[in-house]
């Protein structure tokens, strides 16, 4: 089945129509799903440096990265119905 996307769907794809308040918006909510993509995804030998350090530190990683998805998959909803809206807002004009 294909994926239906607009005009907002994709990141950093804001047309030129909507006031530069919502494209802000947008623009900060992109910086903060890209730093929780980073959080959720750490890199691989990011584990065995944390173990080196501090092996507390090392259990908590997996809790850490759970919470990180988490907050993720709500970013990433949060964004995707708030450029629904926007879209919505500015088809009517």
């Amino acid at each position: 089945m294909k994926k239906k996307r607009g005009i907002f769907a994709g990141r950093q794809q804001t047309p030129p129509a909507i006031p530069p308040s919502d494209a802000k918006l947008l623009a900060d909510l992109d910086v903060e799903i890209a730093a929780a993509e980073r959080a959720a995804n750490p890199p691989e030998g990011s584990t065995a440096v944390i173990n080196a350090l501090s092996p507390g530190l090392a259990a908590m990683m997996p809790t850490a990265t759970k919470q990180a998805r988490k907050k993720l998959l709500t970013l990433q909803q949060v964004r995707k119905r708030l450029a629904e809206l926007i879209e919505k807002e500015y088809q009517h004009e």
